[in-house]
């Protein structure tokens, strides 16, 4: 957070920090919270090289199932 006021383009370095400050940090840390935006000094770098192929591998495992429960019901 020191980091973030420091770089801001309104801080002016006199230990004041403005509204517009404030609402800016408070908006990333929002962002943070909900997972729109990634923080590695806070979090750490968690993610997966694979998150792009999760959704093909749900979707092939979804058609696995109902081709099993289709093959299920016909038996």
């Amino acid at each position: 957070m020191r980091q973030f006021v420091q770089d801001h383009s309104k801080y002016e370095k006199d230990s004041h920090v403005g509204d517009e400050i404030i609402y800016d940090l408070l908006k990333i840390m929002d962002e943070i919270s909900r997972g729109e935006k990634h923080c590695p000094k806070l979090l750490g770098e968690f993610r997966s090289k694979t998150d792009h192929r999760i959704p093909s591998a749900v979707r092939r495992a979804e058609e696995a199932l109902a081709v099993a429960s289709s093959k299920r019901k016909a038996q």
